[in-house]
C-alpha cells in the first residue's frame, strides 16, 4: 500500500488485513483499524457494505470482549504467577505439612537393608 497509494487494489488489501485480524487472530482492535479505514477513505469500494456491519456490531460489543482482553487487564502489571509455581522451599514445605502433618517418617534398619537390597537387585555392582 505504501508504495502503490492510488492502485486500484488498495481497498482489497484493506480488506483482506481487516479480515485475517478478525478470522484468523480474533484481534477486535485492528480489524475495526482496517475496516473503518475502508469505509473512511473507499467509502465507494464494494467492500465498505461489507464491512460496516461488521464495524456496528463489534462497536455494539461491551469493551472487555477485546480478544486479547488488554483494556482492563494489563498483562505488565499482574501480579501473580501465571504457572502457580512455588519456590523448592516452599514446596517442600507443604510436604512435610500436608503428608506428614509435621512428623518425618523414618524407616527402620531392617527397612532400609530391604531396599538395598531390591537395590541391588535392579543395579547389579560394576565391580
Amino acid at each position: 500500500m505504501a508504495r502503490f497509494p492510488n492502485s486500484s487494489y488498495v481497498d482489497n488489501t484493506l480488506y483482506s488485513l481487516g479480515w485475517i485480524y478478525e478470522n484468523v487472530y480474533f484481534n477486535k482492535d485492528s480489524t475495526l483499524y482496517y475496516y473503518n479505514k475502508i469505509i473512511k477513505e473507499y467509502n465507494n469500494s464494494d467492500f465498505t457494505s461489507v464491512v460496516k456491519p461488521i464495524v456496528e456490531n463489534y462497536e455494539k460489543l461491551p469493551e472487555q470482549q477485546d480478544s486479547l482482553n488488554l483494556i482492563n487487564n494489563d498483562s505488565l502489571k499482574t501480579n501473580t504467577d501465571s504457572l502457580n509455581t512455588k519456590t523448592d522451599t516452599e514446596v517442600k514445605s507443604n510436604e512435610n505439612t500436608e503428608d506428614n502433618k509435621g512428623q518425618e517418617e523414618k524407616l527402620s534398619k531392617e527397612e532400609i537393608e530391604e531396599l538395598l537390597k531390591k537395590e541391588d537387585e535392579i543395579v547389579p555392582d560394576s565391580k
